[in-house]
């Protein structure tokens, strides 16, 4: 069991360097900077997604999964939604100097996982969040309204400096990781001077009173196609066998039979399955070692997804921590909305 507080006292937090950002830049949220006016009301955050190890149990007999790569890079979305525009003032209003009301309309707006974009110059993580802007452009003209995009921005900043920190695989100790994927790690997937690519994972559809619909993977694929747009690679795509087939010892999957592996929990028998696809060269890029899978249970009315990092990859990620002093972009963003209320 995973506990941060005993008898009422805290006992362990997360660590995260102090460090807010690189150009020590605090984040205003979905927020305007002169009052707590929402930008984009109906613009959601993608839900966190928890470690599967402390999450077997979610997993239930006959539940339908998909496994998909975990992609090293910094969260993006983009909607077309009710976008502030500015104020409607009624005589009134000017008498007494009053704003007056807040007006929206049909927008795109875009946004980090926490943060919406006013624009893409100054400011941010990175200085400056120019190789945001065609992946936010990508998508003009082609959501419908009330869609949202989550997507992973990978590879180069416009810069051309790597979007996650690159790491010394000599660090990790293990000759035959360095033989297989050289001196430097660097999760380029494929992208090369200061290109970045985008990978959609998820998509919403939001109507005016807020209620989000989510869209199922095969429709998410779907729109992705009709867009041109890229999605998340998919390794696996099955049902969790019920308990008649564990007792029998088979499964059938595509009408093969498939060893059951006498675990004892569908979550056992989950994590296993992951097991088979986290770890390996990225199949995108090929030059790295991939960051692990994501293990989404389509059945279910709400998103839900939990997250499975391999060994490897986790030691190069404790090492970019520690070289680098500072968190990298998603815990950055996290630690700047908490610290701005």
């Amino acid at each position: 069991e995973k506990i941060d507080m005993l008898n009422g006292h805290e006992i362990c937090r997360k660590y995260i360097p102090k460090s807010q950002n690189r150009q020590g830049h605090v984040s205003e949220g979905n927020r305007t900077r002169k009052k707590s006016v929402p930008i984009a009301p109906l613009f959601a955050e993608h839900a966190d997604t928890e470690q599967l190890v402390y999450n077997l149990a979610a997993f239930k007999q006959g539940d339908l999964i998909e496994i998909t790569l975990k992609m090293h890079g910094t969260s993006g979305r983009t909607g077309y939604l009710p976008k502030f525009k500015g104020y409607k003032r009624t005589l009134w209003d000017k008498i007494f100097r009053r704003e007056g009301t807040p007006i929206y309309d049909w927008g795109y707006v875009t946004g980090t996982r926490r943060v919406v974009l006013h624009d893409f110059d100054e400011g941010g993580y990175y200085g400056n969040n120019e190789f945001r802007a065609p992946h936010a452009k990508f998508f003009e003209g082609k959501l419908h309204k009330g869609e949202t995009a989550y997507y992973e921005i990978v590879g180069f900043t416009s810069t051309g400096a790597p979007i996650m920190p690159e790491v010394a695989n000599s660090k990790i100790s293990d000759k035959e990781f360095t033989k297989q994927y050289g001196k430097t790690t660097t999760f380029s997937y494929g992208c090369e001077g200061n290109g970045s690519a985008m990978y959609v994972y998820r998509m919403t559809m939001t109507n005016e009173d807020g209620d989000v619909v989510e869209y199922p993977p095969d429709y998410l694929r779907y729109r992705c196609e009709q867009m041109g747009a890229k999605c998340v690679p998919l390794l696996w795509r099955g049902e969790i066998p019920d308990e008649k087939s564990r007792s029998e010892g088979m499964f059938y999957q595509n009408n093969q039979p498939i060893q059951w592996l006498n675990l004892k929990t569908p979550g056992e028998w989950v994590q296993e399955k992951a097991e088979e696809f986290y770890d390996g060269p990225d199949p995108i890029g090929k030059t790295h070692v991939r960051e692990g899978v994501v293990i989404r249970i389509v059945n279910r009315p709400k998103f839900c997804a939990y997250k499975h990092k391999n060994f490897s990859f986790k030691v190069l990620e404790g090492i970019a921590k520690d070289l680098a002093a500072e968190p990298d972009m998603e815990e950055a963003q996290d630690c700047e909305e908490n610290s701005d209320g």
